[in-house]
């Protein structure tokens, strides 16, 4: 999954009030997907054995975390966001399609949004990275990456957060 979010505030092209040539930067990057990849990390009958899915109504799909590393940047450091979540197939054993947002907030506004309604969770117990490069004009502070699912009615968040100092 492409960690490729446009801007919720800005309209035109134009800088929106508050922004920064950090968060214009941060958001062309962001849309390059540079370093984005999946990486299985368990089959899916280990994911259905480990998710108690003979239990559950299938399709059955569980968020279970959002991180970055390092979660200290500096300006001109690259940092990964990781994205990890289980699935544990309906009997056709397919890809659930769902809606995932990918967010991004500096510490006081909304950077980036990125809704993705047909995003396919694929089954078994996934990590998907994206590799985010921080602009030298970085702000010091504290960002956070805000991560929701929504499979019909039932919606899951997590987030993340790391510091630029």
């Amino acid at each position: 999954m492409a960690f490729l979010l446009m801007v919720a505030a800005m309209g035109g092209g134009a800088m929106a009030a508050g922004e920064t040539s950090f968060d214009i930067e941060l958001q062309q990057l962001l849309r390059s997907g540079v370093g984005r990849g999946d990486k299985l990390l368990k089959m899916t009958a280990e994911t259905v054995r480990d998710e108690d899915c003979a239990a559950r109504s299938l399709p059955y799909l569980r968020l279970i975390g959002s991180e970055t590393y390092p979660s200290r940047a500096t300006p001109g450091q690259t940092i990964n966001h990781r994205l990890t979540y289980a699935l544990c197939p309906d009997t056709s054993g397919a890809p659930l399609v769902a809606s995932l947002t990918k967010r991004l907030f500096s510490p006081d506004q909304l950077i980036l949004s990125e809704p993705n309604p047909n995003y396919q969770f694929r089954p078994g117990t996934w990590a998907d990275d994206d590799q985010i490069e921080i602009p030298a004009t970085a702000r010091k502070g504290r960002y956070t990456i805000e991560v929701e699912i929504a499979v019909g009615p039932l919606t899951q968040r997590t987030q993340a957060e790391f510091s630029i100092e």
